[in-house]
């Protein structure tokens, strides 16, 4: 899947680009195997990566949480 690029605004209306990505994995425990996940992996205008484990509704909750978090509304629909 390739990358998608969410444009988001602040208050001010200066526009920031986000990228999201679909990733795999490997979760590394002390005492388990390792096991292979899939998720997403948000990556905002700082470079900061984020990564959600599941699908594409586990995202979308974390996207508007991250969001807020920063002050900035979408622009580009994620839903």
């Amino acid at each position: 899947m390739k990358a998608m690029q969410v444009r988001l605004e602040d208050s001010e209306d200066k526009v920031y680009r986000w990228t999201i990505r679909h990733t795999k994995a490997t979760n590394l425990t002390l005492g388990c195997k390792p096991r292979q996940v899939q998720g997403w992996t948000i990556e905002d205008h700082e470079g900061y990566e984020r990564f959600t484990e599941g699908n594409w509704h586990d995202l979308v909750p974390r996207f508007h949480a991250v969001a807020e978090n920063y002050g900035l509304r979408p622009l580009t629909q994620v839903s």
